[in-house]
């Protein structure tokens, strides 16, 4: 089990996705586009959206997502042996996406809730991401 990243609506994240292993991962996020801004530390000149990042080994990427989908969200690996625990689903590169309020999200233990200093942008260039 893996606790849910809990996102208030209207706000924007960014999420810091980093690669310690030695595989490749495809990591995609259900219901919204992410805005690749950084690549191991650099920011790109040209940013570009995505739904799915591909992170090969020691990769860093910046993404920055709107939380304007209210939901709850799959956020997984698109490789099928990545989501499973010794060949049985569920497990592995996976959580959900899960906006503040909704009954389930408030449920259990959640240690990674983005709290209003964690992944908000402050100051952030609205002619990037407005």
């Amino acid at each position: 089990w893996t606790s849910p990243l809990v996102v208030q609506e209207g706000k924007v994240y960014r999420i810091r996705m980093i690669n310690a292993g030695n595989t490749i991962f495809a990591m995609h996020l259900h219901g919204h586009h992410m805005l690749v801004t950084h690549k191991d530390g650099v920011i790109l000149t040209s940013p570009y959206w995505v739904d799915t990042i591909l992170l090969g080994p020691s990769e860093r990427y910046d993404l920055y997502m709107k939380a304007d989908n209210p939901g709850m969200w799959d956020f997984h690996d698109h490789t099928g042996g990545h989501t499973q625990n010794d060949n049985i689903f569920p497990g592995g590169a996976m959580t959900m996406l899960c906006y503040q309020g909704l009954p389930k999200c408030e449920a259990g233990h959640d240690h990674m809730h983005m709290s209003s200093h964690s992944g908000d942008l402050i100051g952030w260039d609205p002619r990037v991401l407005p």
